[in-house]
Protein backbone atom coordinates (compact mmCIF):
# COMPACT_ATOMS: atom_id res chain seq x y z
CA UNK A 1 0.00 0.00 0.00
CA UNK A 2 1.36 3.26 -1.17
CA UNK A 3 0.89 6.37 1.14
CA UNK A 4 1.12 9.83 -0.70
CA UNK A 5 1.06 13.13 0.72
CA UNK A 6 -1.07 16.00 -1.16
CA UNK A 7 -0.47 19.68 -0.16
CA UNK A 8 -3.16 22.11 -0.98
CA UNK A 9 0.34 24.30 -2.46
CA UNK A 10 3.53 23.53 -2.43
CA UNK A 11 5.64 20.41 -3.20
CA UNK A 12 4.21 17.91 -5.18
CA UNK A 13 2.37 14.47 -3.30
CA UNK A 14 5.43 11.91 -2.77
CA UNK A 15 5.81 8.60 -2.04
CA UNK A 16 6.39 8.68 2.24
CA UNK A 17 6.54 4.63 2.63
CA UNK A 18 10.18 4.93 1.19
CA UNK A 19 10.62 8.14 3.51
CA UNK A 20 9.93 6.11 6.58
CA UNK A 21 11.15 2.86 5.94
CA UNK A 22 14.60 4.70 5.15
CA UNK A 23 14.60 6.84 7.99
CA UNK A 24 17.63 6.62 10.62
CA UNK A 25 16.67 4.71 13.97
CA UNK A 26 15.83 6.41 16.84
CA UNK A 27 18.58 5.33 19.45
CA UNK A 28 17.43 5.92 23.21
CA UNK A 29 20.69 8.63 23.60
CA UNK A 30 19.02 10.66 20.36
CA UNK A 31 16.10 11.02 21.92
CA UNK A 32 17.35 12.19 26.08
CA UNK A 33 19.15 14.74 23.31
CA UNK A 34 16.38 16.09 21.73
CA UNK A 35 14.06 15.92 25.19
CA UNK A 36 16.73 17.95 26.85
CA UNK A 37 17.51 20.35 24.27
CA UNK A 38 15.78 23.93 24.99
CA UNK A 39 13.99 24.17 21.82
CA UNK A 40 11.88 20.86 22.00
CA UNK A 41 10.14 22.03 25.11
CA UNK A 42 8.43 25.74 25.15
CA UNK A 43 6.49 27.49 27.22
CA UNK A 44 4.01 30.84 26.48
CA UNK A 45 2.39 32.69 28.95
CA UNK A 46 -1.37 33.29 27.66
CA UNK A 47 -3.49 36.92 27.88
CA UNK A 48 -4.88 34.87 30.90
CA UNK A 49 -1.67 34.79 32.75
CA UNK A 50 -2.15 31.04 32.41
CA UNK A 51 0.91 28.89 31.13
CA UNK A 52 1.19 26.60 27.99
CA UNK A 53 3.55 24.18 27.31
CA UNK A 54 4.24 23.02 23.80
CA UNK A 55 6.76 20.62 21.95
CA UNK A 56 8.07 21.05 18.76
CA UNK A 57 10.64 18.89 16.54
CA UNK A 58 11.25 18.04 12.92
CA UNK A 59 12.52 20.68 9.97
CA UNK A 60 12.77 24.26 11.56
CA UNK A 61 11.20 25.94 8.59
CA UNK A 62 9.10 23.04 7.56
CA UNK A 63 5.48 22.61 6.98
CA UNK A 64 3.77 22.97 10.57
CA UNK A 65 1.73 19.99 11.13
CA UNK A 66 0.06 20.26 15.05
CA UNK A 67 -0.37 17.07 16.54
CA UNK A 68 -2.79 15.87 19.02
CA UNK A 69 -2.01 12.70 21.32
CA UNK A 70 -4.52 10.70 23.00
CA UNK A 71 -5.59 10.68 26.81
CA UNK A 72 -2.67 9.62 28.70
CA UNK A 73 -0.10 11.30 26.64
CA UNK A 74 1.56 14.57 26.75
CA UNK A 75 3.43 16.76 23.93
CA UNK A 76 6.75 14.35 24.63
CA UNK A 77 5.39 12.00 22.39
CA UNK A 78 6.31 13.17 19.16
CA UNK A 79 10.29 12.80 19.92
CA UNK A 80 10.05 9.43 18.71
CA UNK A 81 9.08 10.98 15.35
CA UNK A 82 12.03 13.26 15.11
CA UNK A 83 13.98 11.88 11.88
CA UNK A 84 10.68 11.00 9.81
CA UNK A 85 9.66 14.84 10.51
CA UNK A 86 13.19 16.31 9.45
CA UNK A 87 13.00 13.95 6.78
CA UNK A 88 9.83 14.55 5.50
CA UNK A 89 10.57 18.44 6.07
CA UNK A 90 7.71 18.85 8.66
CA UNK A 91 7.86 21.13 11.53
CA UNK A 92 5.71 18.97 14.40
CA UNK A 93 3.86 20.91 16.90
CA UNK A 94 1.85 19.84 19.60
CA UNK A 95 0.60 21.45 22.53
CA UNK A 96 0.01 20.07 25.95
CA UNK A 97 -3.51 19.62 27.91
CA UNK A 98 -4.75 21.58 30.92
CA UNK A 99 -2.68 19.81 33.78
CA UNK A 100 -0.65 17.75 31.53
CA UNK A 101 3.25 19.03 31.06
CA UNK A 102 3.91 22.19 32.65
CA UNK A 103 0.36 23.22 30.96
CA UNK A 104 -1.66 24.68 33.88
CA UNK A 105 -4.71 23.47 34.92
CA UNK A 106 -7.72 25.18 34.19
CA UNK A 107 -9.04 26.89 37.56
CA UNK A 108 -11.89 25.72 39.34
CA UNK A 109 -13.72 27.88 41.68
Amino acid sequence: MTTTAKFLSGPEPRDLTRDLISAPLVTTYSLKSLIDSPQFQQKMVLPSGRCVSYTTCGSKTGIPVLYFYGLGGSSRQIASMHAQAVRLDIKLISIDRPGTGFTEPFKTS
